[in-house]
């Protein structure tokens, strides 16, 4: 007979193994590990300096071998949208910076902004997962979940439109905390 409170393998249920530290691992804090080098740094703030003089080809070509060393910073992702889109290249623009959120993940602004471009070019479901990410790191965002509601009717999702429309109506009479408690 198996022990009180065991599992189907009469393990203690948590993790992998017996004792201290042996669950889940967590994952590496990214504030600390997206610190460039003062030599990225560098070859960043040059890259910044031709976006702004208008050698847009050069500033991409730094660009790329900055994310060739260090492909996990989020700011040379984010310069080369703003490189495309002022070359007119708005898809190209759009990958980039959604790159660059998912590797500065609680960004809301970022995520609003993303939401818009992608609704521009006509990628509404991308647009919709914008704002869901958006929703997710600030729950009181009432324009947020107002426009991914009308993204939802645009796209045929009646029910999650109402929803949508549903919290933004209780965070307007309840006040911005009812949006994380229902």
């Amino acid at each position: 007979m198996k022990g009180k409170g065991r599992g189907r393998r009469g393990g203690r249920g948590r993790g992998k193994g017996k004792g201290k530290g042996r669950g889940r691992r967590r994952k590496p804090r990214k504030g600390l590990l997206n610190v460039l080098p003062d030599e990225a740094a560098r070859q960043l703030g040059h890259a910044n300096l031709m976006y702004a003089t208008g050698r847009f080809k050069e500033a991409i070509n730094l660009l790329m071998q900055v994310i060739k060393v260090f492909p996990n910073s989020a700011e040379p992702y984010h310069t080369l949208g703003l490189l495309h889109e002022a070359l007119g290249n708005g898809r190209k623009a759009l990958d980039f910076y959604m790159i660059a959120a998912h590797l500065t993940a609680k960004d809301v602004t970022l995520w609003k902004r993303l939401a818009a471009l992608s609704t521009e070019i006509g990628f509404f479901r991308q647009a919709v997962y914008c704002l869901s990410k958006a929703i997710a790191h600030d729950a009181k965002d009432a324009d947020a979940r107002w426009d991914r509601a009308v993204l939802y009717a645009e796209l045929g999702e009646q029910a999650k439109a109402i929803r949508q429309f549903q919290m933004v109506r209780l965070s307007a009479v309840f006040g911005a905390d009812i949006c994380g408690v229902v």
